[in-house]
């Protein structure tokens, strides 16, 4: 997997849901400390549905945003705006 690929479809501060367009595949990725030191970096994989659950969840963070519309996520937008 290549950062060229990788498109974030959900994101706020240190979480992220992400799709890696060769692969075909859909991560949640924490970021590494997360406010606490020595905490490392996670990333699950996760099906198409449960990435759309877990953008519903980011959006109702106070800063969190769900990208609509990129290259490869129409089935996680239709599953988002349900």
């Amino acid at each position: 997997m290549t950062l060229a690929d990788r498109r974030v479809h959900a994101s706020a501060p240190g979480i992220e849901v992400v799709r890696y367009d060769k692969a075909g595949k859909w991560y949640v990725e924490i970021a590494a400390n997360y406010g606490r030191p020595g905490l490392l970096a996670e990333r699950i994989h996760v099906s198409v549905t449960e990435a759309a659950e877990a953008a519903r969840n980011i959006a109702r963070r106070p800063s969190g945003e769900v990208h609509l519309g990129l290259h490869g996520g129409t089935t996680f937008d239709r599953l988002v705006t349900l």
